[in-house]
């Protein structure tokens, strides 16, 4: 007979096969964890490097295109050649724009060294310029570094911001001018006051700074580290040239330019800048332009290559350096009508 609450003891728990079981498991568990841990890091990263570049490109490109954008314009006037001191202004307009007495304007001069060619701040009627995988200019304006076979672009411009007389500055280039397309040049603190006598107040002259920009592309950024960058040079107060290093790790500058030949105002085809001659010149109502941003150090794997195309040319780069490559297509907004439409 069985004494009554006694029964055999069941032995319960995990036996050696179980637990090394469990334990690979968790091991394969973890392993999943970490590797999903690890390529979300390495996506991450590399969505980090590529985004910095990105943005690298997009502020070049909106650079480049504000000043091709204000390019031609010359505050109330668009017409180079009323502007007295301009280099190619017309002589047979130039004497309606006499100074009244009393004025007395400096001469316009040459920049102080280094400079690019002789009073080319004031052609005016190149408010844009560019080269074709060359330097612009023989002069020494752009430095011993700039890169081969890439574009230099040049715009000229009236700085958008009116300027009061008082607050002229000795040795800056100033440019004045009326609805009537009449104005000048000048440098220094005496502005011209010819036409303003007599006239409504709102067909006054203003004055603007102005503005005549190069940029290009260095090897090096403010140091001898080789690493390219886009530079530019400032009109500044002198006057003379200031070299500014706008943005390190751009490499390459290319631009064309849109051709109306029709005179409809549209684009017909784009053409490199060195086979566009005065004629053709009038005809150019845009520019488009790539821009090449790389990475400072070596980002991607051994053997892993990147093809870029950069104005219909291909090229494989297999040095391990990330890159991305912006462009935009800038319609000149100053281009005057009667050269579109006539083509000179």
């Amino acid at each position: 007979m069985q004494e009554h609450g006694k029964y055999p003891m069941i032995a319960k728990g995990f036996t050696l096969i179980e637990l090394m079981l469990a334990m690979v498991i968790g091991i394969f568990l973890m392993a999943g964890v970490f590797t999903v841990f690890t390529n979300g890091r390495t996506a991450q990263d590399t969505v980090e490097k590529q985004s910095r570049l990105v943005d690298d490109a997009r502020f070049a490109v909106e650079t480049l295109t504000n000043d091709l954008r204000y390019a031609g314009f010359f505050g109330k006037t668009n017409s180079y050649e009323y502007l007295r001191g301009e280099k190619n202004s017309d002589p047979a307009i130039l004497p309606k724009t006499v100074p009244n007495p009393g004025d007395s304007l400096p001469a316009i001069t040459d920049l102080i060294a280094p400079d690019c060619s002789p009073l080319w701040y004031a052609d005016l009627k190149r408010a844009f310029d560019a080269s074709n995988n060359m330097n612009l200019f023989a002069g020494t304006c752009v430095g011993a570094g700039y890169v081969p076979l890439t574009d230099v672009l040049v715009t000229k411009y009236a700085a958008y911001n009116e300027i009061d007389v008082d607050s002229l500055a000795e040795g800056v280039v100033y440019v004045y001018a009326n609805y009537n397309s009449f104005g000048e040049i000048f440098i220094g603190k005496t502005a011209p006051t010819f036409l303003d006598g007599g006239i409504d107040e709102k067909q006054k002259g203003t004055i603007h700074r102005l503005r005549t920009r190069v940029y290009y592309i260095d090897q090096d950024t403010e140091t001898n580290d080789n690493y390219p960058s886009l530079h530019r040079l400032d009109l500044d107060a002198g006057p003379k040239l200031s070299n500014l290093m706008l943005l390190p790790g751009v490499e390459n500058l290319q631009i064309q330019y849109g051709i109306d030949s029709n005179g409809d105002g549209s684009i017909n085809t784009y053409i490199d800048p060195d086979v566009v001659d005065e004629a053709q010149l009038a005809k150019v109502v845009a520019v488009q332009f790539w821009v090449t941003v790389r990475s400072r150090q070596v980002e991607l794997p051994p053997g892993v290559t990147q093809t870029i195309e950069v104005a219909g040319q291909s090229t494989t780069y297999t040095n391990g350096f990330r890159r991305i490559v912006m462009s935009s297509v800038v319609m000149l907004r100053n281009k005057r009508e009667y050269e579109i439409k006539s083509g000179g």
